[in-house]
């Protein structure tokens, strides 16, 4: 399967008996748009990006790479970029978001674009991107995702589909310096799915964000830590 699968789970929020974690109360643009729109969104944010900041690209402290307020009062994060060919990568990642900001993240997602040969209108796009997360759904192992070792995953996702969206593409992207492609720079349409994830702005102060999961028995393996200071 030459599909690129992300797997980017981010800041995560739960109330536990054991250990709370504090919601601060804030009014944002999350609340005005749907998760399919945040979804589209978010994809003309991280596939816009150069590969040297592009949020996908490895480890990094600080810097433009944690720049995810794409939407004002919702901030974006992401994991790491890989297909099933690449196996997959452990990163690790420290940066800082506005206290008063939702997040919002997918917990799995793919992407079909006319640039990538994957169709030529809305129709045949969504019907691609449906059909690869409905197969990334049949052959998930395991999907984790905690904040402060506590695990936080099921109560906060929900699958939802993006309309269409136009994301340019920079002469140095990441399809093509990290997964070996030859896409021309410019515009393109595109569609995508996934499971995302919307939450309250985090409490101020330093968390522990760590998310992945096990894919088509094994082949796709992701690993991702955040260590994020709200302030």
């Amino acid at each position: 399967m030459k599909r690129a699968i992300m797997v980017a789970i981010s800041v995560i929020l739960a109330l536990c008996l054991c250990a709370p974690i504090a919601v601060a109360q804030s009014t944002n643009s999350a609340d005005k748009l749907t998760t399919g729109e945040l979804g589209a969104e978010w994809w003309q944010w991280v596939l816009s990006k150069p590969t040297k900041v592009n949020p996908m690209n490895g480890n990094y402290t600080g810097g433009a790479q944690c720049s995810g307020e794409a939407v004002k009062g919702v901030w974006f994060l992401a994991g790491s970029f890989s297909n099933i060919a690449q196996g997959g990568q452990a990163v690790e990642r420290t940066c800082t978001a506005p206290a008063g900001t939702s997040i919002f993240f997918p917990v799995i997602n793919v992407e079909c674009s006319v640039v990538e040969g994957d169709g030529t209108n809305e129709a045949e796009l969504r019907a691609c991107a449906t059909g690869i997360m409905d197969d990334v759904d049949a052959n998930t192992g395991s999907i984790t995702a905690a904040v402060d070792g506590n695990d936080v995953l099921a109560d906060h996702s929900s699958r939802a589909d993006t309309p269409l969206f136009t994301w340019v593409i920079p002469r140095d992207n990441v399809f093509n310096s990290l997964l070996g492609r030859n896409l021309p720079p410019g515009p393109s349409d595109s569609v995508a799915d996934g499971r995302w994830v919307e939450l309250p702005p985090l409490s101020k102060g330093e968390h522990d964000i760590e998310f992945g999961g096990s894919f088509y028995e094994g082949d796709l393996i992701q690993e991702n830590t955040y260590h994020l200071t709200v302030k």
